[in-house]
């Protein structure tokens, strides 16, 4: 007989939905008040926080999900996660509206991510969890925090304003 393989995750919740994340990704989590606003930022870099001398990125994830209004509640915690790049590792950080919890999961408890029926596209989820009477979303942490699409989101809205003020500058000239 086989022992189920057992998986640690972290789970947290942003406004009234329950995440998870591998926890073999997770650096930390702290409790962050202050955060830095960039101007020209993608709408989902809610900004910057400082962690002991590194320059943090923050996500929303409410509105990298285009959900909702941001995620900032009266009590914030950045989630902080060590992504590994091609060549470099870098920290990026999300925005949790409660403190985080570690648990230890059934590898079978984790289901295929749905592919209707969710408000998130499916590309951003790893699979879906049962907790007791709870749906936790497991999500694909290197595509959520991809600083590439999050560039790409920033830079195609950059091009459509553009566009948008041509067309505005030819029917003015007409």
């Amino acid at each position: 007989m086989t022992e189920d393989l057992k998986r640690v995750i972290l789970r947290f919740r942003v406004g009234m939905s329950a995440y998870a994340a591998p926890i073999e990704v997770v650096q930390e989590v702290v409790q962050q008040e202050e955060f830095t606003r960039v101007p020209s930022m993608p709408a989902a870099i809610y900004g910057l926080m400082n962690l002991r001398g590194n320059v943090v990125p923050v996500i929303d994830l409410m509105r990298r999900f285009d959900l909702d209004k941001s995620a900032m509640a009266m009590e914030t915690w950045a989630i902080v996660f060590q992504m590994e790049g091609d060549e470099r590792s870098s920290l990026m950080a999300v925005l949790s509206s409660s403190s985080a919890e570690v648990l230890t999961i059934a590898a079978g408890d984790i289901y295929p991510a749905p592919t209707f029926g969710v408000d998130i596209a499916v590309e951003y989820l790893a699979g879906m969890i049962h907790l007791g009477d709870e749906l936790v979303l497991l999500l694909n942490v290197d595509r959520v925090l991809s600083a590439e699409d999050l560039l790409r989101t920033r830079e195609g809205l950059a091009r459509q304003n553009h566009v948008a003020a041509e067309c505005v500058d030819v029917a003015v000239q007409r």
